[in-house]
């Protein structure tokens, strides 16, 4: 195979490496492309992209800015490693500029909305959610966090349900957690049922969660089960949280520790107090 020497090709053989999973292939690939071809904005915001990818956002950011300059349209993408960075100013002036330029741009239009749920203001993100509901039914998934922020649980469901209908499979966990709310336990469950045939990432543990609030512990305690022998490893905090309960105290200590090792780290803690609990018993 010759060597990439024109930026598509370099974008093209970096791209075969992240298909394949070497990321890190991937950066090297396009770190030699930007050196060789200084001024392609689509390679610099392409090495943003992988260098993200890469737990490198201030890394992202650098060659996210060197596109921007280069004419390339990398506000967004600057402007969600601005957010990871918790630099929330910086990130609303990229989706600003993002939106200045592209008035319906969804991304710019979701993830500002969504920016300013996080920062209470309620009024700003259900404007811009709204508008990207408009020209995405399934940014009504992001709509129905600014009325709850809101205090408008009734527009929530509607929002969440509208989503669904668009194909969001994601609202349903959104879904049983708003009904769960309002005290209806057994559609509560019917949504997180959902959820999870839908493959809502954490609903076995929310589900899990939820039916120990609701005094379901033994079935909850199956839920767990079920979501750790399908390598849900988020499961094994609520087992070892229903097992203690139960007074299965060495289950719930091996769960803890299989929550840690699976890279719970805060879970030590609880590790800790079992053990020295367990140690004053005997």
């Amino acid at each position: 195979m010759s060597h990439p020497t024109t930026p598509e090709e370099v974008a093209a053989e970096a791209l075969r490496l992240e298909n394949a999973d070497d990321l890190e292939g991937a950066q090297r690939q396009l770190e030699l492309g930007v050196a060789s071809h200084e001024n392609s904005g689509g390679l610099w915001h392409n090495l943003g992209l992988i260098r993200s990818r890469n737990g490198d956002p201030e890394g992202a950011i650098e060659a996210y800015s060197r596109a921007i300059e280069l004419g390339y349209p990398s506000h967004v993408n600057r402007g969600v490693n601005y957010e990871l960075l918790q630099l929330g100013a910086e990130a609303v002036s990229d989706y600003l500029a993002a939106l200045a330029k592209e008035p319906d741009n969804l991304d710019a239009l979701i993830d500002l909305g969504t920016l300013y749920v996080s920062q209470g203001e309620v009024e700003s993100a259900e404007r811009l959610l709204s508008r990207a509901a408009a020209l995405d039914e399934k940014a009504n998934w992001q709509l129905a966090d600014a009325y709850s922020l809101k205090g408008d649980p009734a527009s929530a469901r509607e929002s969440l349900l509208r989503a669904i209908a668009a194909g969001e499979s994601r609202a349903y966990l959104d879904l049983a957690e708003l009904t769960a709310n309002s005290h209806d336990s057994s559609l509560a469950e019917d949504y997180f049922l959902e959820a999870i045939r839908a493959g809502a990432v954490l609903a076995r543990r929310q589900y899990a969660e939820y039916l120990d609030e609701i005094g379901k512990v033994d079935r909850g305690i199956e839920v767990a089960l079920e979501g750790i022998r399908l390598g849900d490893g988020s499961c094994f905090q609520p087992l070892a949280v229903m097992l203690e309960e139960t007074g299965d105290l060495p289950g719930a200590l091996a769960n803890y520790r299989l929550a840690v090792a699976d890279g719970d780290s805060e879970l030590q803690e609880e590790v800790i107090r079992l053990e020295s609990s367990m140690t004053r018993d005997d």
